[in-house]
């Protein structure tokens, strides 16, 4: 790097910086009185635009400034008190602010153009000593020695800190009086060790250089790091708390070029004179190339099969468009906040948002004539949302700033009323949900000392008993590593082993059976037990993937391409070498240049084509076999199955979909599906305030029925009684976290599921077993790309099961339809479908978590319980159902291209080894780490509770 001055009527002023004296990376222009005109970043682009004033009071000072975006801030100055101050400020995107000044008091005032206030009072140091913000609630600080010690909250809450006479914090209180101690090592600013409220402490060494050597856990477990001499600040080696050793190799600029796991598996990395990555090959040898334009920003990746993906950058540095690799385009506009204006998909589809000057978003279009409405409060809080089928939310916040009250109102009935129900929330003095109530009940959270979810108690009110609905209590215990131990309810009692390195290595069941699993390396699968009965034993190639399994008799192998999808899986059997045809079941996968699932090879199926639109969305379906037509769809701007019918001139703007081929459909005032008709099946349902199905009624696959359905507090469903001609049957569910563990059937019957270690809602295998045996009958899954079972064997390998799917995930035929399965041998009961539902017999939807799916339709049957946050369609499963998954019922949708992040409860960041792959995929493993951090992570349980309390 090589910096530049030139030289300003006898001053020294900064000209730029130069990369190796060639490139130049920054500039800077100044005018004839030395003051900074412009920012050229690198590529020549204009990054920052300033002006001055000549004369008055603001003479030398700021008049404007403009940033990359075209946005213009403007500045008044007058001098007060000896001094220039900024009376008056705007920007070319409609905000302004004006500031009063009150030095003989000591406060300062900001007025908004939409007459909101807010102030400060400050101390003889110009310390900020209180603040009212624009809704009028006050924040106090205390300060000591140049500290900042108190800070008074506005309903009196107060948060406390120490210093040393470095200025470093040596302990911290929270408003409920939680309190964390911090030691330093020497006169550093490294932290040697931390002990929380529950007295519990994690540690860390250095070397006199300040380099980290060691980490220690609550649980005094050590992850160390090796230099490889006494000057280098990277470490070459860092070992596990297994004894697992990564390796690390750096280049000049102290960027990551190589490293090897603790298996020996190797991934390159190298970049270019700026630091830009350029390629990154895994240890199977599959290079990803990626391109950068002059300016710095990521152009084209080039995957390691040749396609290609292509972005387009504005002068702003804004991304205006990405090419698919088949050439396709989204394109997005942005206005003077740099936040987007709309975008127009890869099919033409335009999405819009508005906002007000201060950024806050006002409305959205969804593309088909249905908006999204918001308001908000002075500082920027929602106060309301209106959704397109014009049902609503009104927010209430409490002194701290935190929601206190949901006010919803649903679609006005036929005579004009408004129905309305509301939830109110309550807080510790550190802000951490302790109830919640509704219409139907009251919850209770009870914490440890560190904040942890130690108990969830559910109390019915009048309405909720009156709707069936029970007390409910979940209690959950930790180690001092706050980890998950232990977890009750009402159908039993989970209790979690863990190795060194937070992994699962036992799950024993309420009647004492164990499921055991066996690691390697850093945490790779090798086997997995059910006490003991093997389960499946497991080889995997250099990046860890699965290449075999064994399951009884038969053996599973998998194949891939060089981007990592799955392109064979053959299940066959492994002592008889010579064997009929049928005794094979392969598979094998073929992909469109956009990665969709283009065409299916199997043994029992045959060929299965798909068809998408250039944005996913399923369109055509086809099975080459005798009777079987092209299935078509077609959809709306907003992603709405459309009827042959359909009329343009009609949309469906509030995406409540009431008729397709012939499934006619209602819903309640909050958009919930009430009725449901087909043909001579025609169904009613039911629902509590939190929109769950509580109740349904009709007829169905099995003739005429009722069912109820019964949940825990967190959720899940844990009960469901179904009474039919042949009687009543009550069916119980055990869970692992979000995850369905087992089936207890009311004859002490029970169906253990274990999962596959790498696809977590994908199934393994099921042990059918009674109560409290410690052995049972074992049968294995194979299962499709979206984690659906496809066919069950057994221990001797003979075919048990086989489901042949329409195009939304509905069993159109089972075992019984298969010629080559003897009728007597089928398993009846095989409720499992996409990943993370079960299929109700009675009703035919597919229960889905926290909602149900309706597999006619692809679609689920009421709105998403976190809103926006699941995507524009609040109904929509995904594009298409074959290569996405949305085990928790909660559908995200796509992630934000070229960051690698996907927002569902939690941010979960890709390696750069994963950046490349298709957004399915991406949101599979960001759902997987969802789920993992779930269960490890007790904290993270408790603030998706607090933030999303309908859950």
């Amino acid at each position: 790097m090589v910096c530049r001055y030139q030289n300003l009527n006898g001053n020294v002023r900064l000209a730029g910086a130069w990369l190796d004296d060639e490139v130049c990376l920054v500039s800077y222009d100044y005018d004839n009185k030395e003051r900074l005109n412009t920012v050229i970043g690198r590529g020549g682009l204009v990054r920052r635009r300033f002006s001055w004033y000549d004369d008055g009071d603001g003479t030398d000072l700021l008049r404007s400034h403009q940033d990359s975006n075209g946005l213009l801030s403007e500045y008044q100055w007058q001098e007060m008190n000896g001094l220039p101050r900024v009376v008056a400020f705007r920007h070319s995107a409609g905000e302004q602010l004006n500031f009063k000044y009150d030095f003989e008091n000591g406060r300062r005032y900001a007025t908004r153009d939409d007459g909101a206030q807010a102030s400060w009072l400050v101390d003889d140091d110009e310390n900020v000593a209180s603040f009212i913000d624009y809704d009028g609630h006050q924040t106090s600080f205390v300060y000591r020695n140049g500290e900042l010690c108190d800070v008074i909250l506005s309903d009196g809450a107060m948060r406390r800190s120490q210093w040393d006479r470095f200025g470093r914090m040596t302990c911290e209180t929270d408003p409920a009086g939680r309190t964390t101690h911090y030691h330093w090592f020497r006169n550093t600013d490294r932290i040697a060790q931390t002990v929380y409220p529950d007295l519990t402490a994690t540690r860390a060494t250095y070397d006199l250089k300040g380099r980290l050597l060691a980490e220690i856990d609550a649980l005094n477990r050590s992850t160390t790091y090796r230099y490889p001499d006494e000057e280098e600040p990277l470490p070459e080696v860092i070992t596990d708390a297994n004894g697992g050793d990564v390796l690390l190799a750096w280049n000049r600029q102290g960027l990551l070029i190589k490293r090897t796991d603790c298996s020996g598996s190797v991934t390159r990395f190298s970049y270019d004179r700026f630091g830009q990555l350029v390629s990154s090959e895994d240890a199977e040898g599959n290079i990803t190339h990626r391109e950068w334009n002059r300016t710095g920003q990521l152009a084209a990746v080039i995957r390691a099969d040749g396609s290609q993906e292509t972005l387009m950058w504005n002068e702003r540095g804004q991304l205006t468009a990405w090419r698919d690799p088949l050439e396709s385009e989204t394109r997005w506009q942005y206005n003077a906040l740099g936040l987007p204006e709309s975008q127009i998909d890869r099919i033409g589809i335009t999405r819009r948002w508005y906002y007000d000057a201060r950024g806050n978003l006002m409305r959205l279009e969804n593309g088909n004539g249905g908006e999204y409405r918001f308001t908000y409060d002075p500082t920027g809080r929602p106060l309301s949302e209106v959704r397109p089928d014009e049902t609503s939310r009104q927010m209430e916040w409490n002194e701290r700033g935190l929601l206190s009250s949901l006010l919803e109102s649903g679609r006005s009935d036929n005579d004009g009323g408004i129905p309305r129900r509301v939830q109110t929330f309550s807080y510790d003095n550190s802000g951490l949900l302790t109830g919640r109530i509704t219409r139907d009940v009251e919850y209770r959270y009870q914490r440890n000392i560190s904040g942890q979810l130690t108990g969830l108690v559910r109390t019915p009110t009048a309405e909720g008993v009156a709707l069936g609905i029970e007390v409910d209590e979940i209690k959950f215990s930790h180690d001092v590593a706050g980890r998950v131990i232990s977890e009750a309810g009402i159908n039993g009692e989970l209790h979690y082993q863990y190795d060194a390195l937070d992994n699962l290595t036992e799950l024993t069941l309420p009647c004492s059976q164990q499921v055991s699993w066996l690691h390697y390396g850093s945490g790779h699968v090798s086997a997995i037990r059910f006490n003991q009965q093997m389960i499946s034993e497991f080889t995997r190639d250099r990046l860890h993937r699965e290449v075999s399994r064994s399951q009884g008799r038969r053996e599973q192998t998998r194949q891939y391409d060089r981007l990592g999808r799955r392109t064979l899986q053959l299940t066959s059997f492994v002592t008889q070498p010579e064997l009929p045809e049928q005794a094979i079941l392969e598979r094998a996968f073929h992909y469109t240049g956009r990665g969709e699932l283009s065409d299916v090879s199997d043994t029992l199926r045959g060929n299965t084509l798909y068809g998408y639109d250039e944005e996913g969305r399923l369109l055509r379906h086809y099975e080459a076999r005798p009777g079987h037509n092209t299935r078509a769809f077609r959809y709306d701007a907003a992603d709405n199955l459309l009827p042959d019918d359909y009329l343009p001139a009609l949309p469906l703007t509030d995406n409540r979909l009431t008729q397709w081929q012939n499934l006619f459909m209602k819903y309640d005032w909050w958009g919930n599906l009430v009725s449901r008709r087909s043909g001579l099946h025609e169904q009613h349902y039911e629902y509590d305030a939190e929109n769950r199905l509580i109740r349904a009624e009709g007829t169905g696959p099995e003739g005429r029925f009722t069912a109820h359905y019964h949940y825990d507090a967190l959720g899940r469903r844990i009960r469901k009684t179904v009474t039919t001609q042949r009687g009543t049957t009550a069916t119980r569910f055990l869970w692992q976290g979000y995850r369905l563990l087992q089936e207890q059937q009311q004859n002490g019957q029970c169906q253990t599921y274990i999962y596959d270690p790498n696809e977590t809602y994908s199934p393994l295998a099921r042990v059918d077993h009674l109560d409290a045996d410690k052995q049972g009958d074992i049968y294995w899954f194979s299962t499709d790309l979206n984690g659906a079972p496809l066919d069950i064997t057994d221990e001797n390998g003979d075919l048990r099961w086989s489901g042949h799917y329409g195009s939304f995930g509905e069993v159109t035929r089972q075992s019984e339809g298969f010629h080559r399965l003897a009728r007597h041998s089928a398993l009846h009961h095989q409720p499992l479908r996409y990943a993370g539902q079960y299929a109700d017999s009675e009703t035919g939807l597919h229960y889905n978590l926290f909602r149900y799916y309706d597999p006619q339709v692809g679609r689920f049957t009421v709105q998403d319980p976190i809103g926006l946050l699941g995507g524009w369609n609040l109904y929509q499963y995904a594009p298409n159902p074959l290569g996405w998954i949305d085990p928790l019922g909660l559908y995200k949708g796509e992630g934000e291209r070229g960051l690698g992040k996907y927002h569902v409860f939690h941010e979960h960041t890709l390696d750069f080894s994963e950046y490349d792959l298709k957004d399915s995929e991406h949101f599979r493993r960001g759902n997987q780490s969802v789920y993992e951090r779930l269960q490890r992570d007790s904290v993270f349980k408790q603030e998706m509770q607090t933030k999303y309390p309908a859950l």
